[in-house]
C-alpha cells in the first residue's frame, strides 16, 4: 500500500480554513436553541437574538462593499450579498438589522445636532 504524501497548506489556505473554522465554531448549527455567554440565542442554521460585534462588523463591511458595487446588483440580490458576507444570519435578519441600525444612526445624529444647538445657544 502506497502512502499518499500530503503537502502543507499555503498560508492563504490556512488563513481561509482558520477563518471558516472560527465562524463554524462560533455558530451552533443544531436545531436546538442555546444561549451563549454573550446572550446570543442560536437555533438551527442562523443565530438568533442580539448580534455579536463580529457579526455587526461583517454587516458594516458588506454594506460598504455593496455601496461600491451597487450597480451590479438588484434589490433582492443586495440582501443575498450582505447575508453571504455576514454568514451567520438570514436575509430577513440582515434586512431587519439594517432597518434598526439606520434608525439608531438617525437618532444619534438628532441627539448630536440637539447638543450642538444647545452649546451654540449657551455661548451666545
Amino acid at each position: 500500500i502506497k502512502k499518499k504524501h500530503m503537502s502543507m497548506p499555503s498560508s492563504q489556505e490556512h488563513e481561509e480554513f482558520s477563518e471558516e473554522k472560527d465562524i463554524n465554531e462560533s455558530c451552533n448549527w443544531t436545531d436546538e436553541t442555546t444561549t451563549t455567554r454573550e446572550g446570543v440565542q442560536k437555533s438551527g442554521k442562523w443565530n438568533r437574538g442580539k448580534w455579536s460585534e463580529d457579526e455587526h462588523q461583517r454587516y458594516v463591511r458588506a454594506i460598504e462593499d455593496y455601496e461600491v458595487q451597487e450597480n451590479l446588483f438588484n434589490k433582492e440580490s443586495k440582501w443575498t450579498f450582505i447575508q453571504a458576507a455576514v454568514r451567520t444570519r438570514s436575509v430577513q435578519q440582515c434586512r431587519s438589522h439594517h432597518q434598526k441600525f439606520q434608525i439608531k444612526l438617525k437618532n444619534q445624529e438628532a441627539v448630536f445636532q440637539q447638543r450642538q444647538a444647545q452649546q451654540q445657544h449657551q455661548q451666545q
